[in-house]
């Protein structure tokens, strides 16, 4: 951990180093597979021991990182492929270029062949390079002349834990969803031990762009490959749910409402809601802008019941705004503590509507719009508005107004989520 110096790296100072034609790609076997009929995994282990050779603490500080590893330049504009399909990314400024070779030497390594390349044995048929830029300017002419070339050079270097700057997915994979899986998993378990968030990349057709899927991105393309996978696995229903939320934790996720699973089935899951481990700050975020909107709604309406000198009106809800303000200041430390103020704002938001005091207009209409938000923080889907908008009226029944994030069909809320809620009060 005390040879990585750096936590956060910018993509946007990536990309730059890519444009420039800086960036070495050290690419490594990864997949989705399925073993045993019987259980599915992220396969990331060639990144880690990678990792794990770089930031080797037995090592001399001279003598860090991996030694004459095989990368290949990452040149703009050239549709080039890697050697997987998945890649580290080192800046080629930090590293020490031994070689540079056109071809992948694995496939010229016979010496019968005549562009044998091997530097030290044979060194008439081996023209060094010995700079980047001169590298760069031949390259290009041999794969625009080239009709046997292979769809990657190879460079071999030195490379080291500061060199390391990210993680790049090929567009020419064989599986593109499954190695987008693999490049997640991999940046989280590399961050969990090592401290290190490395952003991640597409290389497509010669140019790079990060790669920064949503929640419900990455749930669709899990879902993807969950469904191509699934039918290789001999299995109980239960078991495949239980292989489904496990990768949801290679790839650093959970759900905040894991009885939800019961109540759907192995082929839609995707409709789950996600919370990254441990604790998720996009989360907290939402969740205190959206009980610094709801307060502020609420001072809007005490200045209103005040105008009409109706102090009691006004001390009901000043006491919901200072309720509400010490939810808001509450302590989060976990996923836990998030997941239980959302019960309590959930239920403030029910207690409220239930005031005979508010009238229709504005205030409902922002009731229903943030309890909804705040139900599918909590599993729920499109959950009926407290209000109704033909008339009038308050629905009381809190348990029956949820609809379960459920694909197509409906099913009834018989799980603990609804009274957890109702009782959240208490705790």
């Amino acid at each position: 951990m005390k040879h990585l110096k750096k936590s956060k790296i910018d993509p946007r100072y990536v990309i730059e180093k890519f444009e420039e034609g800086e960036l070495l790609a050290r690419a490594h076997y990864s997949n989705v597979e399925v073993t045993n009929k019987k259980k599915i995994d992220i396969n990331v282990s060639a990144f880690l021991g990678e990792m794990e050779g770089i930031v080797d603490t037995s090592k001399d500080d001279k003598r860090h990182g991996n030694r004459s590893a095989s990368t290949s330049l990452l040149i703009p504009n050239l549709n080039l492929g890697l050697f997987h399909d998945v890649a580290f990314l080192h800046d080629i400024d930090q590293c020490t270029v031994r070689a540079y070779m056109f071809k992948d030497s694995v496939t010229v390594s016979k010496a019968a062949d005549p562009e044998y390349h091997n530097i030290n044995l044979d060194k008439k048929k081996f023209e060094p390079i010995i700079s980047k830029k001169e590298f760069i300017e031949k390259y290009k002419k041999y794969y625009n002349e080239e009709q046997n070339r292979t769809e990657y050079n190879e460079i071999v270097a030195n490379i080291f834990p500061n060199s390391l700057l990210g993680i790049t997915i090929s567009d020419k994979a064989f599986n593109l969803n499954a190695s987008k899986l693999s490049a997640l998993a991999a940046q989280f378990k590399i961050k969990n031990e090592y401290g290190i968030e490395l952003p991640l990349f597409l290389y497509q057709k010669g140019k790079m762009v990060e790669f920064k899927p949503t929640k419900e991105e990455i749930l669709s393309i899990l879902n993807t490959v969950f469904q191509n996978k699934r039918a290789k696995l001999e299995v109980s229903e239960a078991a495949l749910k239980g292989e489904y939320l496990k990768l949801l934790s290679q790839l650093g996720y959970e759900t905040p409402t894991p009885g939800l699973v019961n109540l759907l089935d192995s082929s839609n899951l995707d409709k789950l809601v996600l919370w990254k481990k441990d604790i998720d700050l996009e989360e907290i975020d939402f969740f205190k802008k959206t009980c610094n909107q709801f307060i502020n709604a609420l001072r809007t309406e005490a200045k209103r019941f005040s105008e009409l000198k109706d102090d009691k009106a006004v001390n009901r809800i000043n006491k919901s705004i200072k309720e509400m303000e010490s939810l808001l200041n509450s302590s989060i430390k976990s996923n836990n503590d998030m997941r239980h103020n959302y019960k309590l704002f959930s239920q403030k938001i029910v207690d409220l509507s239930k005031e005979p005091i508010f009238k229709p207009g504005k205030f409902k209409q922002l009731i229903n719009s943030i309890y909804k938000a705040v139900m599918q923080k909590l599993g729920y889907i499109n959950p009926k508005p407290l209000f109704s908008t033909r008339i009038d009226k308050v629905t009381h029944s809190f348990s029956n107004s949820l609809k379960p994030r459920h694909h197509k069909k409906e099913v009834s809320v018989k799980s603990d989520l609804a009274k957890n809620v109702k009782n959240s009060k208490q705790r």
